[in-house]
């Protein structure tokens, strides 16, 4: 393991999609919070959006290595879109961090790579980390299509990856048909993604110094969390469903964290 990479915290994203209720924030804030201060894992919190200022309070009450981030944001600054919510608003509610791309908004309502492009630009502009989602279906991996898709899920965001100062940029290998289907991709085929990641941006962006950080997303769960959190290409996990309840979520982080003391 390289230095730089030895120095460097994983994170736990907690995205809790159309799930939880606004009572059982407090709660699931009060029992992370002892797990994120124990200096292994970060733990990043995106509930739905009606709550984000309710999850803010919640973390203001309980100091430590919790954060918040959006499930999603709008491709646009401002206008005349009604029902959407800018990057910028999430900021101002408490954001550090914003799902990018995520499959199901790709799939479920129709986001194309130039939507996902201008919703990236959108993050920087406002200050919020973008957690790019990538990831193929299970006919484009049988198909030997894997390595195109993620290449041209890549290649969309291309102008905007030059992170501000202070922001990191992130990237979720997150293959569609493990996606609430309870089977997760093994330990060695994440490797290999996440290295073909790596290798492929850095020659879209040779200029560009610094790695994004790679997380793994894709029915994670007790079983496997551990072992996926421990390769060396993980920078962190991105958990759905599994996060929503507070003790479930708990052993999970404490799984983690004993793969990584």
């Amino acid at each position: 393991m390289t230095a730089d990479r030895a120095r460097r915290r994983k994170v736990m994203f907690a995205n809790w999609k159309l799930n939880g209720c606004a009572e059982s924030i407090e709660t699931w804030i009060k029992t992370m919070a002892p797990l994120a201060e124990e200096g292994v894992l970060d733990i990043v919190l995106m509930p739905p959006a009606l709550w984000m200022e309710r999850a803010r309070t919640g973390l203001e009450r309980y100091p430590s290595r919790l954060a918040l981030g959006a499930q999603n944001v709008a491709a646009w600054e401002q206008g005349a879109y009604t029902g959407e919510i800018s990057a910028r608003m999430m900021a101002d509610a408490g954001a550090c961090y914003a799902l990018v791309g995520h499959s199901e908004r790709r799939l479920l309502f129709g986001e194309t790579d130039e939507m996902v492009s201008r919703k990236m630009a959108c993050c920087w502009t406002a200050g919020l980390s973008p957690v790019l989602c990538i990831g193929e279906t299970g006919f484009e991996r049988e198909t030997g299509e894997t390595e195109r898709v993620l290449k041209r899920q890549l290649g969309a965001v291309e102008g905007w990856v030059r992170p501000p100062p202070g922001k990191a940029l992130w990237i979720a290998y997150e293959p569609v048909w493990s996606i609430g289907t309870g089977q997760a991709a093994g330990p060695d085929l994440v490797a290999a993604v996440l290295a073909g990641i790596h290798s492929h941006w850095a020659g879209l962006n040779a200029t560009i110094h610094s790695q994004p950080r790679l997380l793994y997303g894709g029915s994670v769960s007790l079983a496997n969390a551990a072992s996926l959190i421990a390769l060396e290409a993980v920078d962190g996990l991105l958990v759905g469903g599994a996060s929503v309840n507070p003790e479930s979520c708990a052993d999970l982080c404490r799984a983690m964290i004993r793969a990584l003391d």
